[in-house]
């Protein structure tokens, strides 16, 4: 939105402008909004990473960690750090192991569901289904705390809230936890589970399936092909870059039901292209610095060369505006991508880029529209 000409001279004017249209909209509560989590739960995810309660899958992909901890000595609000690698840790390739492991014959993965011990506690089998389920808590209460609301979400309660919500077998009535996890313990299905949280507390979860894949044989196999799949193959997404920017706020930097911003974009890339859908397809926003932030739906990396054939996924720092996603955050800390500043008009048709959320993991894409392309 530009500044009315008959106001660039007048201060008064300016000031009124600003605290109508810039800060009032996007940075006062005007209206009810909910606190939102988008978790995956995977069945094969226990099966697939190494955890305290699962040693017994290859170390070979031990830095994939499906229980990424907090380190003591960092703050609390650990998403809100950036990621400078130095030292032995910063010559380490984290894409050639994920390709050493695709390349390394299979392992064959224990049936679906089944604990490793008689023993084991059930709750911790379900805890390592959510995926990031750790770091989705942590988001979920930065932002209440961001907003104020003066309550958290304890780990337990998410965690049992979330059992209660996955869909029981054709024909299970209703039955306790315990009952629900035996019923549970065998299913395959996937499920995008929308963690939704009102000021006043209340929280409410909405299940989604997931599009059903092939049962995998090896569990590492599948966690790569199935949420790193753009790093080594796997669909291209369509992407285009806006050509409006967003102010960033709150309801940028944290995922809440606020996000008119990213709706706009959509229908002007849709309206621009005469497309009436947009199935794997992706727009690119930036702030009013010409900063890429992210995508309408997902966190982005850009694929930037170092030399002829070497090259490293950047993705914006937090600084940007953009949100402090869980996937994102995965993936720095893995060494999988780095941070920097990229400017949206140095963004040019055919670049690749890669596109990621804590649902759909990664998958790439390669930009068919810049308007801003310098």
């Amino acid at each position: 939105m530009s500044l009315p000409v008959d106001a660039k001279a007048q201060p008064e004017t300016v000031v009124q402008y600003v605290r109508d249209y810039i800060i009032k909209p996007n940075f006062e509560v005007v209206e009810e909004f909910e606190i939102l989590s988008t978790i995956r739960y995977d069945p094969h995810l226990g099966q697939a990473l190494p955890s305290a309660s699962n040693p017994g899958v290859d170390i070979g992909l031990d830095f994939l960690r499906n229980d990424t901890q907090v380190c003591p000595e960092l703050p609390e609000n650990i998403l809100f750090n950036d990621f400078a690698p130095e030292g032995p840790e910063a010559a380490h390739d984290p894409l050639q192991e994920l390709l050493h492991i695709l390349d390394a014959p299979g392992r064959q993965l224990a049936p679906a569901g089944l604990p490793a011990s008689a023993q084991r506690d059930l709750r911790a089998t379900f805890k390592e289904r959510f995926f990031l389920l750790k770091e989705h808590q942590q988001r979920l209460n930065l932002a209440m705390s961001y907003f104020d609301w003066d309550f958290e979400i304890p780990m337990s309660l998410l965690l049992d809230k979330l059992i209660e919500a996955v869909p029981l077998p054709d024909g299970a009535g209703a039955l306790g936890l315990q009952q629900r996890m035996q019923q549970l313990l065998l299913g395959t299905m996937s499920y995008k589970m929308r963690v939704l949280i009102s000021r006043s507390g209340n929280m409410r979860i909405e299940a989604h399936p997931l599009v059903r894949l092939p049962a995998p044989n090896d569990g590492q196999k599948y966690f790569i092909n199935t949420l790193l799949s753009g790093f080594v193959n796997g669909p291209t997404w369509q992407v285009w870059v806006d050509s409006q920017p967003v102010v960033i706020s709150p309801f940028t930097t944290f995922k809440t039901t606020r996000r008119q911003h990213y709706n706009d974009a959509r229908t002007r890339v849709m309206q621009a292209a005469g497309m009436d859908k947009m199935e794997k397809t992706e727009v690119l926003v930036y702030n009013d610095a010409f900063q890429l932030m992210e995508g309408s739906i997902t966190s982005v990396a850009v694929k930037k060369y170092i030399a002829a054939n070497e090259y490293r996924y950047v993705t914006p720092f937090l600084a940007s505006g953009c949100l402090c996603g869980v996937m994102r955050h995965f993936l720095l800390q893995k060494g999988l991508v780095q941070e920097d500043t990229i400017d949206v008009r140095h963004l040019k048709e055919g670049d690749e880029v890669l596109l990621f959320n804590a649902v759909m993991g990664c998958v790439k894409g390669v930009i068919r529209h810049s308007p801003l392309q310098s």
